[in-house]
């Protein structure tokens, strides 16, 4: 035990001083976040499913991704160094998006839109766990992390743009597709950390998260790529 004590106070001796207070003082941070998202779906069908194998090759063929975000609150123990656990509470819309379809009529129909297009918004609460791993020895770190969130759905809303001859029209809507309560997502970091000053912390941190539940019976799975940004503030 004293052989550990000294080696430990050898080395924390050689340290920078930030980097002391690091270990030190910053074993708690709290932080909040927002990530700009580009959103989409996978879907899955099960075998012999023909009207649903035709159903997922036209959604395929006439869907494509949406913008969306992520933006909540975290606090961030760090064990040391290198090694943390994150967690905390965050707000997410996810979703996809259809390509404009023409509309044709056999008969004229007057003040009809000519084009119509649908953005699907999915509003989650998102509660993630995940492992930070850090390296470098300055004030600007790479970080890594890996983990899961648990998402718990809120509510869809439908937004229709029309456009007629003369006009364009935007409507935003409730729906309900059937989606489940709940969903899990894995997802991977990796960025860099930036020590502002002793006691703020910003982050850039590209992410992918990828729903391995469905999140309705037509076996949909959402997924998304964002790029987090966050500060953190230190808390003893």
């Amino acid at each position: 035990m004293f052989i550990a004590l000294f080696w430990f106070s050898i080395a924390n001796s050689q340290l920078p001083s930030y980097q002391k207070s690091n270990i030190a003082n910053k074993q708690r941070l709290i932080g909040i976040n927002f990530s700009p998202d580009i959103c989409y779906r996978t879907l899955k069908i099960g075998p012999g499913s023909t009207n649903r194998e035709y159903i997922k090759q036209y959604r395929d063929d006439n869907e494509i991704p949406k913008s969306g975000f992520t933006t909540g609150i975290n606090l961030c123990f760090n064990l040391t160094h290198q090694f943390g656990i994150e967690t905390g509470i965050q707000f997410s819309k996810k979703g996809y998006a259809n390509k404009f379809i023409e509309l044709r009529f056999l008969v004229p129909e007057p003040d009809m839109p000519e084009r119509i297009k649908y953005i699907y918004h999915i509003h989650f609460i998102d509660i993630p766990i995940k492992a930070n791993f850090m390296f470098g020895h300055k004030r600007t770190r790479f970080i890594t992390s890996a983990g899961l969130v648990t998402n718990i759905f809120i509510k869809e809303t439908v937004t229709s743009i029309e456009v007629y001859p003369d006009r364009t029209e935007k409507r935003t809507q409730p729906s309900d597709l059937g989606y489940n309560r709940f969903s899990v997502s894995p997802l991977i970091s990796f960025g860099l950390d930036y020590e502002i000053n002793s006691k703020m912390h910003f982050r850039f941190e590209p992410t992918f998260k990828y729903g391995i539940l469905k999140v309705n019976n037509f076996k949909t799975y959402l997924y998304t790529i964002g790029c987090n940004m966050g500060f953190y503030w230190t808390s003893k």
